[in-house]
């Protein structure tokens, strides 16, 4: 069980990565000047990224927990998706999407219960 939380946890990390790429590419790709399709296409992604960081990494500052962590990271991979789409994308956004929500239920699902949690630390400690 071990081993299927951390192929989803490096797959989870895998799509954080595809959600900015999804970002910059919508960027890049609109019909604007250049300086917009950088200002967007580079920006966007490191908007994106420090959003990120600040709420939903593992060792954000203020991270979000339980509903509204869920609901963080649903419209974070709801607007890469969209950029996807709106880039004319439309598969890749509805992949991007999927996977995300399958994996985040597989981590879920894998999810050490408390008790376990704590003993795999002690375990780790001594």
């Amino acid at each position: 069980m071990r081993t299927w939380r951390h192929v989803n946890l490096a797959l989870a990390f895998g799509v954080e990565l595809a959600a900015l790429a999804a970002v910059g590419l919508y960027g890049f790709s609109l019909d604007r000047g250049p300086g917009v399709r950088v200002l967007v296409g580079v920006g966007g992604p490191l908007a994106m990224a420090a959003v990120w960081g600040y709420y939903a990494s593992p060792k954000a500052p203020h991270p979000l927990r339980g509903v509204k962590g869920a609901a963080f990271r649903v419209v974070f991979f709801a607007v890469a998706s969209l950029a996807l789409v709106a880039g004319g994308h439309e598969r890749w956004g509805l992949a991007l999407m999927v996977v995300y929500l399958a994996n985040a239920a597989v981590l879920r699902l894998t999810e050490p219960a408390p008790l376990e949690a704590r003993m795999q630390a002690e375990e780790q400690a001594g």
